[in-house]
């Protein structure tokens, strides 16, 4: 009897894990029923959220993604938004970014975050694999060509904002969408002087966001010819010095400028930022998006 009851407890946490869109491989692949909208997520002051599933092309693989809009935006008005396309490090998830663009709503300033496929440690939405930095990029890739397609999005000011680890997937992103953001945004991250995010491919990677055989970093992320911002905090002493040396190598570029802000004390990532880091490096996106 026991028996009996622990196979069909088994059975009902599948049957409910499948019902919730949970990770793991696709049953069918069919990239024809993507993206798929679940409608609202979550709503408070100013700010809604939506999510919803995209496919990468790439990589065969679906990507759990948050859409944050102002709660009285009309999608269907005319009216066009700026967007910023936000990508987590380490093992974060689509909550691991929420706190910009929950504030940056209010300047009229549209976000998406999403989960990078096998990139999220606890309970994953996106589909199974291994993050690299370059199977991120083609997962943010994927959000990116899906934004393009929303009549509301402003595609003349579309951003890609990538924190500590996901400052490595827009840093290897951005060199093939020259002509298609308007921007790059680094936080709590950049390259090391030792060129030492140099690697050999693997079966994980993706060949089009990953340095060329026998190309380093340096001259990887310099084919990213538009504008750059560095925000990083001086108690977060690696990732300072590496965004220090970021700023370096975008500034031996013969076009695009490349900002870095000093945010004082604080600790790795936005979220232990002093009041007065967040409050710079919001301010720097928002200058970034609007042109001040």
């Amino acid at each position: 009897m026991k028996k009996l009851l622990a196979i069909i407890l088994a059975v009902v946490m599948v049957l409910s894990l499948a019902a919730c869109g949970g990770g793991g491989a696709e049953p069918t692949k069919k990239p024809e029923t993507y993206p798929k909208l679940m409608g609202k997520l979550h709503q408070g002051p100013g700010w809604v959220i939506n999510e919803l599933y995209v496919w990468n092309t790439h990589k065969e693989r679906k990507v759990y993604t948050y859409e944050i809009l102002p709660d009285t935006f009309d999608v269907n008005s005319g009216e066009k938004l700026p967007v910023i396309i936000y990508a987590h490090g380490g093992k974060g998830n689509a909550d691991s970014l929420i706190s910009e663009p929950k504030v940056l709503v209010a300047d009229g300033i549209a976000g998406f975050t999403f989960e990078c496929c096998g990139g999220s440690a606890v309970a994953p939405k996106s589909s199974e694999g291994v993050a690299t930095s370059s199977s991120r990029a083609a997962d943010m890739y994927a959000v990116l060509q899906y934004v393009k397609t929303l009549p509301w999005v402003d595609t003349s000011k579309i951003f890609i904002y990538g924190q500590s680890a996901g400052s490595a997937c827009v840093m290897m992103l951005a060199p093939a969408l020259n002509g298609e953001i308007a921007g790059v945004m680094i936080e709590s991250g950049g390259i090391g002087n030792s060129d030492d995010m140099s690697y050999e491919l693997t079966e994980d990677d993706v060949p089009e966001f990953n340095p060329k055989a026998g190309q380093g970093w340096r001259e990887y992320v310099k084919g990213w010819k538009g504008d750059v911002i560095i925000c990083n905090s001086e108690g977060d002493v690696g990732a300072h010095a590496n965004g220090l040396y970021s700023k370096s190598v975008y500034d031996e570029r013969e076009t695009g400028s490349c900002i870095f802000y000093s945010c004082p004390e604080g600790a790795h990532t936005f979220n232990a930022y002093s009041e007065e880091g967040q409050k710079i490096t919001l301010d720097a996106m928002r200058k970034m998006v609007f042109g001040e």
